[in-house]
């Protein structure tokens, strides 16, 4: 995105009534600084920014004016990205070094103590789903069968079986279920995980059966 972009997207989230007016990059930078003081925001996310690694210049612009926002101290801010982000960092050192060190977020594995931090994942999206209302029922995450192929489908990446998982829970509210089924993650394994390139199979399949 542009820089111009960026600023109107915080000050957006901020719920500036006037986020999207015609002034250039250096107010709404200004306005940034002025709305997280008096709103107290105590930090700043900003997601995907691997989309930011091309070498466009919008993109350049963007990441020039994070290192403005860190050396004026307008907010704390964590950039999040997936694997692609590295080389984005690595092409943008003078960033990087205003930085802290990176936390990286490897997937789980199949051992016991990743296991169980996985499992629990699984079992709280279940939870959330009923608490929430989508589903009058839990839907079974926590079986050994399902969470074995939801560890196949995500390769241990919790943000991929948050992402299945909805799918599925789509699909199975706009057929009237009172929750998830094999069925659903199985559709939505075959529709998009394999899609992505997550995996080549679909592990529900036996289960959908």
């Amino acid at each position: 995105m542009t820089l111009k972009g960026f600023y109107q997207e915080v000050l957006r989230k901020l719920d500036d009534d006037f986020w999207d007016e015609k002034v250039n990059a250096k107010v709404l930078e200004n306005r940034i600084a002025d709305f997280v003081r008096r709103l107290g925001v105590e930090i700043l996310v900003a997601d995907e920014v691997q989309h930011l690694r091309r070498r466009a210049n919008e993109a350049g612009e963007v990441t020039d004016r994070l290192k403005v926002f860190l050396d004026r101290g307008v907010v704390p801010l964590v950039l999040v990205g997936d694997e692609d982000s590295v080389p984005f960092f690595g092409a943008n050192g003078k960033l990087a070094a205003r930085l802290g060190r990176p936390l990286e977020l490897a997937p789980l594995k199949r051992v016991r103590s990743d296991a169980k931090v996985f499992k629990q994942f699984c079992v709280n999206i279940d939870t959330l789903l009923v608490s929430s209302g989508v589903f009058a029922v839990a839907s079974g995450l926590d079986d050994s069968d399902v969470l074995d192929a939801l560890l196949t489908v995500s390769s241990g990446h919790v943000g991929r079986v948050a992402r299945l998982v909805g799918l599925a829970a789509s699909e199975a509210a706009l057929r009237g279920a009172d929750g998830i089924e094999a069925y659903d993650l199985s559709r939505a394994t075959r529709e998009f995980a394999i899609g992505a390139g997550w995996l080549t199979d679909d592990p529900f399949s036996r289960k959908a059966s």
